[in-house]
């Protein structure tokens, strides 16, 4: 039997439509066009919970990981429920299993500055300092004034025994946030040896616009070393 021959704009017609849609090619494959892909939800992205096991056992029973682990499992796609999981691990000491879950949040979430920070900080409680100092620019690239990302990248720099970038930071941060200097608010404050100086400085920077930096109560510093009464500041040694 001979096959019937299509006129030339039959063909041509067929033609475009299979580029417009390659389903209609006759392989009886689906349309590769976005319109037409699966959804993929924020549990398929952020990836189930069996994935994101604990290097201990022990560690998973403490309230706080418990919970923060059935709230991952609740809604993996969910970023609060990584940054509670990751400040309780942290917070128990489990450093790395913190990073991993707070490395997760970041990917759900890439586009918020204190992710990175808490990503940061993880690194530096970690002893990872260099890793810190990445995420921390990450977190200034998307948010140029976030003053606990200086904060933060001072004590990495502080670690490197990189003093004078450690004070620099310090200074940008304390600028933005006078109350990064108050151990009430920022525990890191209370051990921190740079402060005192960096306080002096950005007060005299600012031409005496910061006068806040020396009302803080600090009960861990003497009142020489720290330029400030332990009953709650004198107002302006």
């Amino acid at each position: 039997m001979r096959l019937r021959r299509l006129p030339l704009a039959a063909v041509c017609l067929l033609a475009l439509l299979a580029a417009a849609d390659p389903s209609l090619a006759g392989r009886g494959g689906f349309s590769k066009s976005k319109r037409h892909a699966p959804a993929v939800s924020a549990r398929d992205r952020a990836g189930g919970p069996e994935e994101f096991t604990l290097a201990s056992g022990l560690v998973a029973k403490i309230p706080a990981v418990a919970e923060g682990l059935r709230a991952v499992e609740a809604d993996p796609g969910r970023p609060e429920a990584w940054r509670r999981l990751g400040h309780a691990l942290a917070s128990a000491g489990d450093f790395e299993d913190a990073i991993r879950a707070l490395r997760r949040l970041v990917e759900i979430e890439p586009d918020n500055p204190d992710n990175y920070v808490d990503l940061g900080a993880a690194y530096l409680r970690a002893g990872r300092p260099r890793k810190g100092m990445r995420a921390f620019e990450e977190a200034l690239a998307i948010e140029p004034f976030h003053a606990l990302a200086y904060y933060d990248m001072g004590v990495a720099y502080q670690e490197l025994g990189r003093y004078d970038d450690a004070i620099e930071s310090f200074r940008k941060a304390l600028i933005i946030e006078p109350e990064l200097g108050d151990p009430t608010k920022n525990v890191g404050a209370a051990n921190n040896p740079d402060l005192p100086y960096v306080k002096l400085r950005v007060y005299l920077d600012t031409a005496g616009a910061t006068p806040a930096l020396f009302t803080f109560s600090n009960p861990s510093e003497s009142g020489a070393a720290a330029g400030e009464g332990s009953g709650g500041g004198d107002g302006g040694r």
